[in-house]
């Protein structure tokens, strides 16, 4: 019988139900080895992502930046060269123009990239170019001969200057390139030629622009040059021979140095005559800016060791070293107007037009009509005030005074006080006469009662030159005037000149009293 093999000795057979359980897992600990690998590397892979599209969103913004730049660019170049183009054909064109025009230019104008005329209703898409054409005398040295006046000078030359600005459209972002500008100059040699060279600067020095210049003539013909100043503060007016001609400058609102508001007017420049020599460029200069006012009030002092109270004088002077002459005499506001109306009353205040020349120096400031006026020359001090474009300055003066006591009788027996009609008079005195030339003799009319119950008293300035005259009578007319024969002097603001008329009863005669001599007549004052 056959031996029986031994089980224990045999291979152990597997089920396969045991072999796919372990197999099972086996398997599922390698994916749960997977997934927890993947679960660790998740953010990882999001990066990634987010880093990848990244990179590729700047790479497109580089190409569309580089892009954008070259367009820019291109259009920068394109532009720059158009500009060239337009400056370099005007100033061909400058070239060929008369030099009566080139003298006179001064124009700014929008044009196309082409040059033509920028018309906002045309539909024009392009580039808009903003033109400036200007024109100046030169010397041979290069300089400008407004800048150089000195003495009769000709003018060689002329430079053109054609300067061309824009703005430069990028894209269609609409962003733009601001002061963008090419510049191209020439020089032209125009014929001799006979010019007036104006020059004007500001009360600083500076350049004015916008005043008109312009020249008549020669005499007698009536051949009119008319041109502005430009930012130099130059203009030239090219004539066409030499000879006597009618000039002018002015702008509006403003003054010469001397309170005109045209240099017509001004005598310190002949009236704007002048003589013009053939083929020579001869200069002027004046001086402008906006004018301001002087307020004027009086005080005065009728007793010693009282306080001053309001009073009345006859004009006012304004002086100082930069006018021509050094005073002029202030003159009353009408209607704003230039140079207004002079006084010839007395008053408490006088305003003046808006027609002082506002100087950075003060003016000096006195009560009368001219130099012999100053209280300087009478031991006291004028007053001083600074005048602004504009604006009114404002000073008090403090000027003599005169108490006038008219009586019924004479100086032995002088009966009541009376109040008749009382009159000033100033008149020449000595070496006083130019303060009288136009403006005198000026009477008051009328006497101010003061503070000292019915005493007339009358401000004034200082100096001499003044009689007093009352007149009185009903049917015959008397007066009584002091001063007449020996003038009375005003040169004290402590206290004021009293001042004694009388009646006489009603005859005319002549007293003395200790002011002078009392003339008496049966006429009225004059």
């Amino acid at each position: 019988m056959p031996e029986r093999p031994n089980i224990a000795d045999q291979p152990t057979a597997v089920a396969p139900a045991q072999l796919a359980g372990r197999r099972g897992v086996r398997l599922r600990a390698r994916l749960a080895r997977l997934q927890r690998t993947l679960r660790s590397e998740r953010g990882d892979t999001l990066i990634e992502v987010l880093v990848a599209a990244m990179v590729l969103a700047l790479v497109a913004a580089s190409t569309v930046y580089g892009l954008s730049k070259a367009e820019g660019y291109t259009a920068r170049e394109r532009a720059r060269s158009q500009a060239d183009a337009i400056a370099q054909q005007n100033e061909e064109q400058l070239r060929s123009e008369p030099a009566t025009h080139l003298l006179n230019l001064n124009r700014t104008r929008q044009v196309t990239a082409v040059g033509a005329p920028y018309e906002p209703s045309s539909g024009y898409k392009g580039t808009i170019f903003t033109l400036t054409e200007r024109a100046e005398a030169v010397e041979e040295s290069g300089a400008t001969t407004c800048s150089s006046i000195n003495g009769k000078i000709s003018a060689p030359y002329i430079r053109t200057i054609s300067e061309v600005t824009w703005n430069v459209i990028a894209g269609s972002s609409g962003r733009g390139r601001a002061n963008q500008r090419v510049v191209e100059t020439g020089i032209v040699n125009p014929p001799p030629s006979t010019e007036l060279v104006v020059k004007v600067k500001n009360r600083n020095g500076e350049p004015l622009e916008g005043v008109s210049a312009s020249a008549v003539g020669p005499n007698p013909e009536r051949t009119s040059y008319q041109t502005a100043t430009s930012g130099n503060g130059c203009s030239i007016l090219q004539l066409e021979k030499g000879g006597e001609y009618a000039t002018n400058a002015d702008r509006l609102g403003f003054v010469d140095q001397d309170w005109h508001t045209n240099v017509s007017e001004d005598p310190f420049f002949q009236d704007g005559e002048i003589r013009l020599v053939s083929g020579i460029a001869t200069p002027v200069q004046y001086t402008f800016d906006e004018p301001g006012a002087i307020k004027v009030g009086f005080r005065t002092t009728l007793f010693s060791g009282e306080s001053p109270v309001p009073a009345e004088a006859i004009n006012a002077v304004a002086k100082i070293e930069l006018m021509h002459p050094e005073s002029t005499t202030l003159h009353r506001s009408v209607s704003g107007t230039c140079p207004g109306t002079a006084v010839e009353e007395y008053l408490s205040v006088i305003v003046s037009p808006l027609c002082v020349f506002p100087f950075d120096s003060s003016y000096s400031i006195y009560a009368g009509s001219c130099t012999a006026n100053n209280p300087e020359a009478f031991g006291a001090a004028s007053e001083h005030v600074q005048v602004s474009p504009n604006a009114t300055a404002e000073a008090i003066l403090q000027v003599p005074g005169v108490i006038v006591r008219v009586y019924a009788g004479k100086p032995s027996s002088p009966g009541a006080e009376v109040s008749p009609s009382l009159y000033i008079k100033e008149q020449p005195s000595g070496g006083s006469s130019e303060c009288y030339t136009s403006k005198l003799p000026v009477t008051r009319l009328s006497a101010v009662t003061a503070s000292h119950g019915t005493v007339p008293y009358i401000a004034a300035a200082y100096g001499g030159g003044y009689s007093i005259c009352a007149q009185w009578g009903s049917g015959t007319t008397y007066s009584s005037t002091i001063g007449s024969e020996t003038p009375l002097t005003l040169n004290s603001a402590s206290s004021a000149l009293e001042v004694n008329l009388y009646q006489n009863s009603g005859r005319a005669e002549t007293i003395s009293t200790p002011q002078g001599k009392d003339v008496i007549k049966k006429e009225p004052c004059k």
